[in-house]
């Protein structure tokens, strides 16, 4: 799946112990799912900007690259 990719390329972007080093970084309900840990680390920078989670910078910035953008 698209969403294992993209957490697990965040992982290595930040040097995290894969995708549960990401989404404890993120949140707990981040932990849920791979799509969860997406969608809380979109929320968290949309809600925060540049003050968001490192994690949370790298996933979308995946997630950027695969859409494309």
């Amino acid at each position: 799946k698209i969403e294992k990719q993209i957490v697990r390329n965040a992982a290595k972007e930040i040097k995290a112990r894969g995708a549960l080093g990401v989404a404890n970084q993120i949140s707990r309900y981040a932990k849920t799912n791979y799509s969860e840990c997406i969608a809380e680390a979109v929320a968290d920078v949309y809600c925060n900007g540049n003050q968001a989670s490192r994690a949370s910078q790298a996933v979308y910035a995946e997630l950027r690259k695969a859409l494309g953008r």
